[in-house]
């Protein structure tokens, strides 16, 4: 069994950067941003699908109000293309100026993108009696699937993404689909005590968090609560991260301190509310977080929902003065519950009482295998095909129109995957070509799917990840099935 980011097989590099490879790029964008007032006027015009792309650095003016991007909008740059930044927007407010609470450089609706860019705010610490903090990008109430991909945020007093409640109950089926998904990202230097969060959720947001970077926040990962609130909707899944320590100054300028890296509100043992609904804690690489203060790698401060499981892992922290791995029925210094903010746990350490299961992770030094190999090491090529282009154009009724779908083997190693091109009916994907695409390391390949327009309309198709929509002159539009021979 691999612990920690030592499972992580994708073809892009934890926290993105040099070498990330993202599908969105300048050629495919339908507008630029050449200032912050061209950006404001886009995000209201730009409708679904369509990208925004930022060719240099943008600086918001002190006292602006933030932009809600409509949802669909495709915010992208190039982190990572030749070693560059991307472009960067800059939140230029400072402790004692113009600002709204929590204000962040903007607001993103249901199924927005943001891709290769760097948010950077004034600074990563406050003093608790501004009241005025600010975040990088902040979900818009309500919103559903927004993606930060290969971004860096930095420097922002409150936090790097606020995601506020509105997302479905965690524990239905539509619940992994409508999560939030930050991903190949370096978040840090989020530290204003009180606030300080990498990434925060409340009042009944969800998230997948994976293959990020995040440091240099007074909480690394938090889910947080109003008082005497009910929090079982607060969730997230967390894997292939490298979270580094969580520190931050004592109201602004005071001592340094640690703080447990992965949080979740609760009260206790007590019923007055939850600690989260569920929580999924696999694969990550924690630092021992204990340079100022020993503070614990997660901290759930009361008992969850659903579940808490805290698996895989790997931590700098020792178990009981020992490296290796333990699979563990009590509580570790490293994984634990915390009873101080309300209620007692009985005197008790049992973690399946309280929801809390802590299995199998490595601890201390594993720079050094847990388990030596059998023999020497060996050069293992991979595959990794994926859709890197889809495309149309708009037809008159009676045309034979042509999806087309570009198949990249981005890997080191030759490879085989079935490709699928199909249609959009609501939510809801319907399949119309299925075609094994066989490609050595760095090839491409093209899969087409045709048929008839016989009247108009907007249809989105897929392939991938990949959408697209064929727009049908004078009347609805309806296919008719092609061989796949």
């Amino acid at each position: 069994m691999l612990y920690g980011t030592a499972a992580y097989t994708g073809a892009n590099p934890i926290g993105g950067g040099e070498g990330y490879v993202s599908q969105y790029t300048a050629s495919m964008a339908h507008e630029a941003a050449e200032s912050w007032t061209d950006l404001k006027k886009l995000a209201k015009e730009m409708g679904a699908q369509k990208e925004i792309w930022l060719p240099h650095d943008l600086t918001m003016p002190s006292g602006d109000d933030h932009p809600t991007f409509n949802p669909g909008v495709i915010l992208a740059s190039n982190r990572g293309v030749n070693g560059s930044p991307g472009a960067k927007i800059k939140n230029p407010y400072t402790v004692g100026g113009s600002g709204n609470y929590m204000s962040p450089i903007a607001y993103f609706s249901s199924n927005c993108v943001l891709s290769g860019l760097t948010l950077e705010g004034p600074g990563s610490f406050a003093a608790t009696t501004d009241a005025r903090t600010n975040a990088a990008a902040r979900m818009a109430s309500g919103a559903r699937r927004v993606e930060i991909e290969n971004c860096e945020l930095l420097n922002f007093f409150q936090g790097g993404t606020y995601i506020p409640g509105g997302c479905p109950d965690p524990w239905n089926s539509d619940a992994l689909t409508g999560r939030h998904w930050i991903h190949h990202s370096k978040i840090h230097g989020m530290q204003r005590h009180g606030f300080g969060y990498g990434v925060q959720v409340e009042s009944g947001g969800s998230f997948l968090c994976e293959a990020c970077i995040i440091y240099d926040c007074r909480h690394l990962i938090c889910a947080s609560q109003t008082a005497g609130t009910a929090n079982f909707g607060n969730c997230y899944e967390l894997r292939f991260n490298i979270f580094g320590e969580a520190w931050y100054r004592y109201y602004g300028t005071g001592p340094l301190h640690n703080n447990h890296q992965v949080d979740c509100h609760g009260f206790g043992a007590s019923s007055a509310g939850w600690a989260g609904g569920y929580l999924w804690i696999h694969h990550n690489d924690f630092e021992a977080n204990n340079t100022y203060d020993d503070a614990p790698n997660v901290s759930i401060r009361g008992i969850p929902h659903y579940e808490c499981r805290v698996w895989a892992n790997r931590t700098r922290y020792l178990h009981n003065g020992q490296s290796g791995v333990f699979g563990e029925t009590s509580l570790n210094p490293a994984f634990t519950l915390r009873a101080s903010d309300g209620g007692a746990w009985d005197g008790e350490n049992n973690l399946s009482k309280y929801k809390m299961y802590v299995t199998d992770n490595q601890y201390g030094d594993w720079d050094t295998p847990a388990e030596p190999p059998d023999g020497p090491p060996i050069e293992v090529n991979t595959s990794d095909l994926r859709v890197t282009g889809l495309e149309t154009s708009p037809m008159a009724v009676g045309d034979i129109y042509t999806i087309t779908a570009t198949v990249t083997n981005v890997g080191d190693g030759p490879g085989s995957a079935d490709i699928v091109i199909g249609y959009m009916a609501g939510s809801t994907k319907r399949p119309l070509l299925t075609q094994t695409v066989d490609l050595e390391a760095g090839e491409s390949a093209a899969v087409t799917r045709q048929a008839t327009a016989t009247t108009a309309g907007d249809w989105t198709f897929y392939a991938g990840s990949l959408t697209t929509i064929l727009s049908v002159l004078n009347g609805m539009l309806v296919t008719t099935e092609v061989s796949n021979a």
